[in-house]
Formats: structure tokens, sequence, C-alpha cells
């Protein structure tokens, strides 16, 4: 999964956080995943605030400004 480009981040690869999760046997390794794309998203919220993530066809994680 490709996350939305203001976040400067990389790739996800939700393959990596399965098996991570698996190995380590809890369901901690989501909410920890999604808890950082929850810090992410809420602060380029709060650099603008009508920004929200939109998931185009293909696939890519793109803002909405308005």
């Amino acid at each position: 999964m490709i996350v939305d480009p203001v976040h400067k981040a990389g790739p996800v690869y939700v393959c990596d956080i399965v098996r991570r999760a698996l190995d380590e046997g809890t369901g901690e390794v989501f909410a920890e995943e999604h808890g950082w794309m929850q810090i992410a998203a809420d602060a380029q919220r709060e650099k603008n605030p009508a920004w929200r993530p939109v998931k185009a066809e293909d696939g890519v994680q793109r803002p909405k400004t308005g």
C-alpha cells in the first residue's frame, strides 16, 4: 500500500505486517501500525485542517483538500 505522499513515508507492506503479527502471536502489531498512521494523519490535519486521505482506484492514498 502506498501511503499518502504528504506523510513522506515509504510503502507499507501488508504481508510484512501480517507475518510480524503471526510471529509475535498478538494483535498488538496491527494496533501499533494503525497508531503510527493515525499520528501521521493527525499531524497533517494540524497543518492543513481540510486534508483528508482519499483512496484512488489505483490504490494510492491522495489528499482531499476541500
